[in-house]
Protein backbone atom coordinates (compact mmCIF):
# COMPACT_ATOMS: atom_id res chain seq x y z
CA UNK A 1 0.00 0.00 0.00
CA UNK A 2 2.97 2.34 0.55
CA UNK A 3 3.88 2.15 -3.15
CA UNK A 4 0.24 2.70 -4.16
CA UNK A 5 0.08 5.80 -1.96
CA UNK A 6 3.34 7.13 -3.40
CA UNK A 7 2.16 6.68 -6.98
CA UNK A 8 -1.25 8.24 -6.26
CA UNK A 9 0.38 11.16 -4.47
CA UNK A 10 2.82 11.79 -7.34
CA UNK A 11 0.01 11.64 -9.92
CA UNK A 12 -2.19 14.01 -7.92
CA UNK A 13 0.67 16.44 -7.38
CA UNK A 14 1.45 16.58 -11.09
CA UNK A 15 -2.25 17.11 -11.88
CA UNK A 16 -2.50 20.07 -9.51
CA UNK A 17 0.73 21.56 -10.83
CA UNK A 18 -0.48 21.31 -14.41
CA UNK A 19 -3.87 22.74 -13.54
CA UNK A 20 -2.36 26.03 -12.47
CA UNK A 21 -4.93 26.44 -9.67
CA UNK A 22 -4.67 26.03 -5.95
CA UNK A 23 -6.67 23.23 -4.37
CA UNK A 24 -9.18 25.82 -3.18
CA UNK A 25 -9.53 27.81 -6.38
CA UNK A 26 -11.26 31.14 -5.80
CA UNK A 27 -13.06 29.95 -2.65
CA UNK A 28 -10.10 30.27 -0.28
CA UNK A 29 -12.17 29.73 2.87
CA UNK A 30 -14.15 26.75 1.52
CA UNK A 31 -13.32 23.09 2.08
CA UNK A 32 -13.98 20.83 -0.92
CA UNK A 33 -15.15 17.23 -0.74
CA UNK A 34 -16.57 14.47 -2.94
CA UNK A 35 -19.55 12.15 -2.83
CA UNK A 36 -18.14 8.64 -3.28
CA UNK A 37 -20.42 5.60 -3.56
CA UNK A 38 -19.36 3.52 -6.56
CA UNK A 39 -16.08 1.87 -7.54
CA UNK A 40 -16.54 2.31 -11.29
CA UNK A 41 -18.66 4.27 -13.77
CA UNK A 42 -19.15 3.00 -17.31
CA UNK A 43 -19.54 6.26 -19.21
CA UNK A 44 -20.20 4.31 -22.43
CA UNK A 45 -23.68 3.69 -21.01
CA UNK A 46 -24.63 7.33 -20.45
CA UNK A 47 -27.06 7.19 -23.38
CA UNK A 48 -29.09 4.56 -21.52
CA UNK A 49 -29.67 6.80 -18.48
CA UNK A 50 -32.82 8.34 -19.93
CA UNK A 51 -34.61 5.09 -19.10
CA UNK A 52 -32.34 3.85 -16.29
CA UNK A 53 -30.61 6.55 -14.19
CA UNK A 54 -28.20 3.99 -12.73
CA UNK A 55 -27.26 2.42 -16.07
CA UNK A 56 -23.63 3.51 -15.67
CA UNK A 57 -23.08 2.05 -12.19
CA UNK A 58 -25.02 -1.20 -11.81
CA UNK A 59 -23.27 -3.69 -9.49
CA UNK A 60 -20.65 -1.07 -8.54
CA UNK A 61 -21.95 0.17 -5.16
CA UNK A 62 -19.12 0.04 -2.63
CA UNK A 63 -20.26 -0.52 0.96
CA UNK A 64 -22.57 -3.52 0.37
CA UNK A 65 -19.64 -5.25 -1.40
CA UNK A 66 -16.85 -4.23 0.93
CA UNK A 67 -16.21 -7.78 2.09
CA UNK A 68 -14.82 -8.53 -1.38
CA UNK A 69 -10.99 -8.14 -1.15
CA UNK A 70 -10.77 -7.01 -4.78
CA UNK A 71 -13.34 -4.26 -4.23
CA UNK A 72 -11.59 -3.15 -1.05
CA UNK A 73 -8.19 -2.94 -2.76
CA UNK A 74 -9.63 -0.86 -5.60
CA UNK A 75 -11.44 1.45 -3.18
CA UNK A 76 -8.35 1.90 -1.01
CA UNK A 77 -6.35 3.00 -4.06
CA UNK A 78 -9.11 5.41 -5.11
CA UNK A 79 -9.47 6.87 -1.61
CA UNK A 80 -5.77 7.68 -1.49
CA UNK A 81 -6.08 9.37 -4.88
CA UNK A 82 -9.11 11.39 -3.73
CA UNK A 83 -7.25 12.70 -0.72
CA UNK A 84 -4.02 13.39 -2.55
CA UNK A 85 -5.82 15.25 -5.34
CA UNK A 86 -7.00 17.75 -2.73
CA UNK A 87 -10.38 16.58 -1.40
CA UNK A 88 -10.66 17.18 2.34
CA UNK A 89 -14.02 15.54 3.07
CA UNK A 90 -16.02 12.61 1.77
CA UNK A 91 -19.72 11.71 1.80
CA UNK A 92 -21.20 8.24 1.20
CA UNK A 93 -24.84 7.12 1.21
CA UNK A 94 -26.13 3.75 2.40
CA UNK A 95 -29.37 2.61 0.76
CA UNK A 96 -31.60 0.51 3.02
CA UNK A 97 -34.20 -1.92 1.70
CA UNK A 98 -36.89 -3.95 3.56
CA UNK A 99 -35.48 -7.39 2.71
CA UNK A 100 -32.92 -8.93 0.40
CA UNK A 101 -32.47 -7.15 -2.93
CA UNK A 102 -31.05 -9.17 -5.83
CA UNK A 103 -29.00 -6.25 -7.18
CA UNK A 104 -26.57 -6.40 -4.27
CA UNK A 105 -26.59 -2.59 -4.21
CA UNK A 106 -28.82 -2.23 -1.14
CA UNK A 107 -28.47 -3.27 2.49
CA UNK A 108 -31.21 -5.41 4.03
CA UNK A 109 -32.49 -3.30 6.92
CA UNK A 110 -33.90 -6.42 8.55
CA UNK A 111 -30.53 -8.17 8.63
CA UNK A 112 -27.76 -5.74 9.53
CA UNK A 113 -25.47 -8.53 10.72
CA UNK A 114 -21.88 -8.63 12.00
CA UNK A 115 -20.53 -9.01 8.46
CA UNK A 116 -22.30 -5.83 7.34
CA UNK A 117 -21.11 -3.89 10.37
CA UNK A 118 -17.52 -5.06 9.90
CA UNK A 119 -17.72 -3.89 6.27
CA UNK A 120 -18.82 -0.46 7.50
CA UNK A 121 -15.97 -0.32 10.02
CA UNK A 122 -13.43 -1.42 7.41
CA UNK A 123 -14.66 1.22 4.97
CA UNK A 124 -14.50 4.03 7.53
CA UNK A 125 -11.00 2.89 8.56
CA UNK A 126 -9.89 3.00 4.94
CA UNK A 127 -11.35 6.48 4.50
CA UNK A 128 -9.42 7.61 7.59
CA UNK A 129 -6.21 5.88 6.54
CA UNK A 130 -6.34 7.57 3.13
CA UNK A 131 -5.79 10.87 4.93
CA UNK A 132 -9.40 12.10 4.71
CA UNK A 133 -10.44 13.12 8.21
CA UNK A 134 -14.00 14.34 7.68
CA UNK A 135 -16.68 11.83 6.69
CA UNK A 136 -20.45 12.16 6.22
CA UNK A 137 -22.47 8.95 6.36
CA UNK A 138 -25.85 9.41 4.71
CA UNK A 139 -28.92 7.17 4.64
CA UNK A 140 -31.77 6.66 2.21
CA UNK A 141 -34.57 4.10 1.94
CA UNK A 142 -35.80 2.15 -1.07
CA UNK A 143 -38.84 0.06 -1.93
CA UNK A 144 -41.80 0.29 0.43
CA UNK A 145 -39.48 1.80 3.06
CA UNK A 146 -38.99 4.90 0.88
CA UNK A 147 -41.09 7.91 1.90
CA UNK A 148 -41.17 8.76 -1.82
CA UNK A 149 -42.42 5.30 -2.87
CA UNK A 150 -44.80 5.89 -5.75
CA UNK A 151 -47.46 3.96 -7.62
CA UNK A 152 -49.63 6.88 -8.67
CA UNK A 153 -48.67 9.68 -6.30
CA UNK A 154 -45.46 10.40 -4.38
CA UNK A 155 -45.50 8.52 -1.10
CA UNK A 156 -48.58 6.41 -1.78
CA UNK A 157 -46.87 3.01 -1.35
CA UNK A 158 -44.73 3.83 1.69
CA UNK A 159 -45.20 1.29 4.50
CA UNK A 160 -44.82 2.95 7.94
CA UNK A 161 -44.31 -0.50 9.46
CA UNK A 162 -40.78 -0.41 7.96
CA UNK A 163 -39.72 2.58 10.07
CA UNK A 164 -38.57 0.76 13.25
CA UNK A 165 -36.31 -1.59 11.26
CA UNK A 166 -34.93 1.26 9.17
CA UNK A 167 -34.07 3.36 12.20
CA UNK A 168 -32.59 0.38 14.04
CA UNK A 169 -30.43 -0.34 10.98
CA UNK A 170 -29.24 3.27 11.07
CA UNK A 171 -28.43 2.94 14.78
CA UNK A 172 -26.29 -0.15 14.22
CA UNK A 173 -24.47 1.28 11.21
CA UNK A 174 -23.79 4.66 12.86
CA UNK A 175 -22.49 2.81 15.91
CA UNK A 176 -20.10 0.79 13.74
CA UNK A 177 -18.82 3.92 11.97
CA UNK A 178 -18.52 5.79 15.28
CA UNK A 179 -16.33 3.02 16.72
CA UNK A 180 -13.52 3.98 14.32
CA UNK A 181 -11.26 6.51 15.97
CA UNK A 182 -9.32 9.28 14.27
CA UNK A 183 -11.98 10.56 11.88
CA UNK A 184 -14.63 13.26 12.22
CA UNK A 185 -18.04 11.69 11.60
CA UNK A 186 -21.29 13.42 10.62
CA UNK A 187 -24.58 11.77 9.65
CA UNK A 188 -27.42 12.60 7.27
CA UNK A 189 -30.36 10.71 8.74
CA UNK A 190 -32.47 10.86 5.57
CA UNK A 191 -31.15 12.06 2.22
CA UNK A 192 -33.08 14.93 0.58
CA UNK A 193 -36.04 14.65 2.91
CA UNK A 194 -36.69 18.09 4.36
CA UNK A 195 -40.36 18.84 4.92
CA UNK A 196 -41.51 21.68 2.70
CA UNK A 197 -44.60 23.24 1.16
CA UNK A 198 -43.15 22.18 -2.21
CA UNK A 199 -43.38 18.47 -1.33
CA UNK A 200 -46.67 16.57 -1.86
CA UNK A 201 -48.58 16.21 1.41
CA UNK A 202 -48.37 12.43 1.62
CA UNK A 203 -44.62 12.40 1.03
CA UNK A 204 -44.20 15.23 3.55
CA UNK A 205 -46.02 13.20 6.18
CA UNK A 206 -43.84 10.18 5.39
CA UNK A 207 -40.66 12.25 5.68
CA UNK A 208 -41.78 13.56 9.06
CA UNK A 209 -42.61 10.06 10.31
CA UNK A 210 -39.12 8.75 9.55
CA UNK A 211 -37.32 11.90 10.67
CA UNK A 212 -39.05 11.92 14.06
CA UNK A 213 -38.07 8.31 14.69
CA UNK A 214 -34.50 8.85 13.46
CA UNK A 215 -34.05 12.02 15.53
CA UNK A 216 -35.25 10.21 18.66
CA UNK A 217 -32.70 7.44 17.96
CA UNK A 218 -29.93 9.96 17.36
CA UNK A 219 -30.71 11.93 20.51
CA UNK A 220 -30.69 8.76 22.62
CA UNK A 221 -27.44 7.34 21.23
CA UNK A 222 -25.27 9.77 19.28
CA UNK A 223 -25.82 13.35 20.41
CA UNK A 224 -22.10 14.00 20.04
CA UNK A 225 -22.24 13.21 16.28
CA UNK A 226 -23.43 16.19 14.20
CA UNK A 227 -26.61 15.18 12.38
CA UNK A 228 -28.94 16.64 9.78
CA UNK A 229 -31.55 15.82 7.14
CA UNK A 230 -30.37 17.10 3.76
CA UNK A 231 -32.49 19.36 1.59
CA UNK A 232 -32.69 20.28 -2.10
CA UNK A 233 -32.15 24.01 -2.62
CA UNK A 234 -35.64 24.50 -4.09
CA UNK A 235 -37.09 23.33 -0.76
CA UNK A 236 -34.63 25.14 1.48
CA UNK A 237 -36.62 28.33 2.06
CA UNK A 238 -38.88 26.54 4.53
CA UNK A 239 -37.15 23.16 4.54
CA UNK A 240 -34.12 23.99 6.69
CA UNK A 241 -36.20 25.54 9.44
CA UNK A 242 -38.50 22.51 9.14
CA UNK A 243 -35.52 20.26 9.87
CA UNK A 244 -34.65 22.49 12.82
CA UNK A 245 -38.19 22.19 14.17
CA UNK A 246 -38.36 18.38 13.88
CA UNK A 247 -35.01 18.00 15.65
CA UNK A 248 -36.12 20.34 18.43
CA UNK A 249 -39.41 18.49 18.87
CA UNK A 250 -37.39 15.27 19.32
CA UNK A 251 -35.19 16.77 22.02
CA UNK A 252 -32.23 17.05 19.65
CA UNK A 253 -30.39 19.78 17.76
CA UNK A 254 -29.21 20.08 14.17
CA UNK A 255 -25.43 19.68 13.92
CA UNK A 256 -25.20 21.12 10.40
CA UNK A 257 -27.46 21.88 7.44
CA UNK A 258 -26.87 20.25 4.07
CA UNK A 259 -28.06 21.80 0.80
CA UNK A 260 -28.11 20.00 -2.57
CA UNK A 261 -27.80 22.45 -5.42
CA UNK A 262 -28.03 21.57 -9.12
CA UNK A 263 -28.68 23.65 -12.27
CA UNK A 264 -32.34 24.19 -13.11
CA UNK A 265 -34.09 25.58 -16.22
CA UNK A 266 -35.20 28.59 -14.15
CA UNK A 267 -32.56 29.88 -11.70
CA UNK A 268 -33.91 30.01 -8.15
CA UNK A 269 -30.73 29.86 -6.08
CA UNK A 270 -30.51 33.52 -4.95
CA UNK A 271 -34.07 33.69 -3.67
CA UNK A 272 -34.05 30.17 -2.19
CA UNK A 273 -30.81 30.76 -0.32
CA UNK A 274 -31.90 34.21 0.87
CA UNK A 275 -35.15 32.70 2.18
CA UNK A 276 -33.26 29.86 3.86
CA UNK A 277 -30.86 32.26 5.58
CA UNK A 278 -33.74 34.43 6.77
CA UNK A 279 -35.69 31.46 8.11
CA UNK A 280 -32.72 30.15 10.11
CA UNK A 281 -32.11 33.50 11.75
CA UNK A 282 -29.31 33.32 14.31
CA UNK A 283 -28.64 29.58 14.01
CA UNK A 284 -24.94 28.87 14.45
CA UNK A 285 -24.97 25.43 12.79
CA UNK A 286 -22.92 25.46 9.56
CA UNK A 287 -24.81 25.35 6.27
CA UNK A 288 -22.84 23.28 3.75
CA UNK A 289 -23.43 22.40 0.10
CA UNK A 290 -23.45 18.62 0.32
CA UNK A 291 -24.13 17.97 -3.37
CA UNK A 292 -23.54 19.93 -6.55
CA UNK A 293 -22.39 19.20 -10.09
CA UNK A 294 -18.83 18.25 -10.98
CA UNK A 295 -16.64 20.19 -13.38
CA UNK A 296 -18.88 23.25 -13.80
CA UNK A 297 -16.95 26.27 -12.47
CA UNK A 298 -19.45 28.81 -13.79
CA UNK A 299 -22.27 27.18 -11.88
CA UNK A 300 -20.15 26.78 -8.76
CA UNK A 301 -19.33 30.50 -8.84
CA UNK A 302 -23.03 31.27 -9.33
CA UNK A 303 -24.10 29.31 -6.26
CA UNK A 304 -21.22 30.61 -4.15
CA UNK A 305 -22.25 34.17 -4.98
CA UNK A 306 -25.89 33.36 -4.19
CA UNK A 307 -24.80 31.79 -0.90
CA UNK A 308 -22.72 34.85 0.00
CA UNK A 309 -25.62 37.16 -0.76
CA UNK A 310 -27.98 35.15 1.45
CA UNK A 311 -25.74 34.12 4.34
CA UNK A 312 -23.14 36.95 4.16
CA UNK A 313 -20.25 34.51 4.23
CA UNK A 314 -18.65 31.86 2.05
CA UNK A 315 -20.01 28.30 2.17
CA UNK A 316 -17.78 26.45 4.65
CA UNK A 317 -17.85 23.29 2.54
CA UNK A 318 -18.79 22.19 -0.97
CA UNK A 319 -19.03 18.45 -1.69
CA UNK A 320 -19.24 17.60 -5.38
CA UNK A 321 -21.47 14.87 -6.80
CA UNK A 322 -19.93 12.91 -9.75
CA UNK A 323 -22.40 14.26 -12.29
CA UNK A 324 -21.54 16.73 -15.02
CA UNK A 325 -25.06 17.87 -15.81
CA UNK A 326 -28.62 16.78 -15.13
CA UNK A 327 -29.74 16.52 -18.81
CA UNK A 328 -27.77 13.24 -19.14
CA UNK A 329 -30.43 11.58 -16.99
CA UNK A 330 -27.71 9.73 -15.07
CA UNK A 331 -27.24 9.57 -11.34
CA UNK A 332 -23.50 9.29 -12.07
CA UNK A 333 -21.77 10.26 -15.31
CA UNK A 334 -18.20 11.13 -14.22
CA UNK A 335 -15.59 8.45 -14.81
CA UNK A 336 -13.27 7.55 -11.96
CA UNK A 337 -10.81 8.65 -10.71
CA UNK A 338 -12.40 11.83 -9.36
CA UNK A 339 -9.98 14.70 -8.74
CA UNK A 340 -10.35 18.10 -7.18
CA UNK A 341 -8.87 19.65 -10.32
CA UNK A 342 -11.60 17.95 -12.36
CA UNK A 343 -14.36 18.91 -9.92
CA UNK A 344 -13.28 22.55 -10.07
CA UNK A 345 -13.44 22.42 -13.87
CA UNK A 346 -9.74 22.08 -14.60
CA UNK A 347 -10.26 19.17 -17.00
Amino acid sequence: MTMIRALASLSAGVALLLSGVSAFGADASTIFGINYDVVETDTNLVSKCKTDPNATVHAKTIIPRYGDPQIRRAVHYQLVGLHDSGFKSLRSIIELYPGHHPSGDLINMNNVDDQTLEAVRDYVRDVRDSGIKSFILGFDMQGSASPRCRKLDWGDCFDPATVPAAVEAERKIIGAAHSVEGISLRVDLLNEACVSQYVPKVANANFATIIRAAVKMHAANFKDIPATVSCQVERSGDGLVGVQRLFSEGGDHVGYYDLHVYPRPKPIEPKALADAAKSLGESHAPVIIGETTYGQPEYRNWIVNAYRAGFHRDPPEIIFWPLHSLPSGCNYDVALPYTLRGALGGG
